[in-house]
């Protein structure tokens, strides 16, 4: 409270992690962030506050906690920091993204290198989340399948929502690869629906082995 107390006003891209200092929570969020970087990949907070606070207080608890842990950016065209996941009011409203649509979310990396989610309110029908680790997927793959890994690492065209630029293409004008390295670390950036999407967009579809490997990556 005292962290929010000093941004004031403050617009959450004016707020960093000097301005919200959580000195109580360093040794908290050291280990944060080891797990992100080094552990299983990610951590699960409780205790955050929901109640008595307006909205626009709780983005800034919300946004002073995460700069703690990263720089923030947006991950849509609207370049929008915080993302209400809801089928209500605050619902987004642009491009063709299914955020906040009822019913099951296959698994799929966000844009961003790390997310985070803040639940204020669960919904009625209290749905489960499940997390996986794209880390432990792809050394399953590299044990039992390391013929999958150039198609994998190679890529695929994406679908870009709804979001693209006046006279850009619906698609992406590259490939995506689903694992890739850099200096001796593995990251992934999947997801089946916006290939899919993609793919459907330019009158293509997946090969029969890119078909086997997405329900690999599934199960």
């Amino acid at each position: 409270v005292r962290a929010l107390q000093q941004v004031g006003e403050m617009s959450l891209e004016q707020i960093t992690a000097r301005d919200f200092p959580l000195p109580g929570l360093t040794e908290t969020l050291d280990g944060v962030l080891h797990q992100l970087r080094s552990g299983r990949g990610f951590a699960l907070l409780h205790g955050f506050p929901t109640s008595g606070f307006e909205l626009p207080q709780l983005e800034r608890l919300y946004w002073g906690l995460c700069t703690q842990l990263g720089r923030g950016v947006t991950q849509n065209s609207d370049a929008g920091l915080i993302h209400y996941v809801t089928d209500g009011k605050l619902r987004p409203r642009q491009g063709t993204r299914p955020v906040g649509d009822p019913g099951p979310v296959e698994l799929h990396i966000d844009l961003s290198d790390t997310v985070a989610l803040y639940c204020v309110q669960q919904a009625p029908d209290d749905p489960p989340s499940v997390v996986c680790s794209s880390m432990t997927v792809y050394n399953e793959i590299v044990r039992q399948h390391p013929e999958w890994l150039p198609s994998l690492e190679r890529g695929f065209i994406w679908d870009r929502a709804g979001e693209e630029a006046p006279g850009e293409s619906e698609v992406s004008d590259y490939l995506v690869p689903a694992f890739s390295e850099a200096e001796g670390i593995v990251s992934c950036r999947f997801h089946p629906t916006w290939i899919r999407k993609g793919l459907a967009r330019i009158d293509a579809a997946l090969s029969d082995e890119e078909e086997m490997i997405f329900d690999f990556i599934r199960d």
